[in-house]
């Protein structure tokens, strides 16, 4: 049973967001960039303050039952509000210290983040980078959405 009171915390919506997108939990600990069990202490606040399961665990996948699957949507828009809020408070007085959110097919990342992680504190101490790795029409929708500012894609592409 859900208690009206509940607030959940935006890491727990970032947590459910990206296991949703990920399918998998060690994935979407990466993409967050925090550690496994930090991730499932997230999601498990999350679960216990909605009084309802999100997601259907097996040893090799994560599924989203049809509660998270109705929830994932209204997750996905505040993250976004709350990844805009920040990145419009940050861009007011630097708009590189607001951080470039880069996507990249999964098959090249290895190859180019190298070279632009390179020297990139060095050069630019103030810019954080954060990165996605996803497939192309994924990566295309996040563009064209507004949740990332460039990315490097498999041609060819449809949109």
């Amino acid at each position: 049973m859900s208690d009206k009171s509940y607030q959940p915390t935006v890491a727990g919506l970032r947590a459910f967001v990206a296991v949703a997108e990920k399918q998998h939990f060690s994935s979407a600990a990466t993409t967050l960039g925090v550690s496994q069990s930090t991730l499932s202490q997230a999601l498990a606040a999350l679960e216990a303050g909605l009084g309802t399961q999100l997601f259907e665990r097996s040893t090799r996948r994560v599924f989203l039952t049809a509660e998270g699957a109705q929830l994932l949507p209204r997750a996905l828009a505040v993250v976004e509000a709350v990844d805009a809020f920040t990145t419009a408070a940050a861009g007011a007085s630097d708009p590189l210290r607001a951080g470039v959110r880069l996507g990249l097919i999964p098959t090249v990342a290895p190859y180019v983040l190298p070279t632009v992680l390179a020297g990139l504190a060095e050069q630019l101490p103030s810019v954080t980078l954060r990165v996605i790795e996803d497939q192309t029409e994924r990566l295309l929708r996040l563009l064209r959405e507004g949740a990332l500012d460039a990315a490097l894609i498999a041609l060819p592409a449809s949109g």
